[in-house]
């Protein structure tokens, strides 16, 4: 992803909970990158997007680069939105696989899947 894409994202809250598990609540603003060509009518966090932002977090929590190898069993099930509030839940319980969730304020799930990095 390009320009102010990740950079863009405003992070509410980042916590470690128990089992390698973390739980990050976030808002993608209507100006970011992200939102650039999907859709102009509709507009809609597509899957990079999404997938960026789990590799990008996961970059942070552990402190190294990530390069995201494989993309397991996901799948997008509602859309994010423009300046919705947002939870994220990554969870590293198996070295060099990270599940991950995206769930609206709600409760529902946005997306959900797995993807194996390397660092």
């Amino acid at each position: 992803m390009d320009g102010n894409g990740f950079e863009s994202v405003k992070f509410l809250r980042r916590e470690k909970t128990s089992g390698g598990k973390w739980i990050l609540s976030f808002i993608v603003p209507a100006f970011s990158s992200y939102f650039k060509e999907h859709f102009e009518s509709f507009r809609l966090l597509p899957a990079v997007g999404e997938i960026d932002i789990v590799a990008r977090c996961a970059s942070e929590i552990l402190s190294k680069p990530v390069s995201v190898t494989a993309i397991k069993k996901t799948k997008f099930v509602n859309p994010v939105l423009p300046d919705t509030e947002m939870d994220l839940m990554l969870d590293f319980t198996v070295s060099g696989v990270i599940g991950f969730t995206f769930l609206s304020k709600k409760g529902d799930k946005a997306s959900f899947g797995v993807i194996y990095y390397s660092i």
